[in-house]
């Protein structure tokens, strides 16, 4: 199968790197850099009948462990972000938790800016990918 995979910058200016894998031969059929967000219309016939998968810059996640008390249940998960409040810059309502594996009573997670996210989002949606 092969894939669309994208590597986007942190704002709009920024390179954005592409590439087209071919699981089963593992191997990248083309490759190229875009000079910004307003080109990423030029790959939408490269991402025709391709699923399209977007990286983003490691500098705009939070990677985080949570060690959760003994017998955590739902509510408490639902309370994660609470309980990050202090180690988060800014309002915790404004962020995008997103759980990983959980080991034991470590809970891995991601943190993204919303407002971030939805500029990727925003970028994809406009170049129709």
């Amino acid at each position: 199968m092969e894939q669309l995979i994208l590597r986007l910058g942190a704002t709009e200016h920024d390179p954005i790197l592409w590439g087209v894998w071919d699981e089963r031969a593992a191997t990248i059929l083309a490759s190229g850099t875009l000079a910004n967000a307003a080109d990423l219309v030029t790959l939408q016939e490269r991402a025709a009948n391709r699923p399209v998968y977007a990286l983003v810059p490691n500098s705009a996640v939070n990677l985080t462990t949570v060690s959760l008390p003994p017998g955590a249940g739902k509510k408490v998960l639902n309370a994660i972000g609470f309980m990050l409040e202090d180690d988060i810059a800014g309002d915790i309502t404004s962020q995008h938790i997103a759980f990983g594996p959980q080991k034991k009573q470590e809970q891995k997670l991601a943190i993204v800016d919303k407002q971030q996210m939805q500029i990727w989002l925003d970028w994809l949606a406009t170049a129709q990918l």
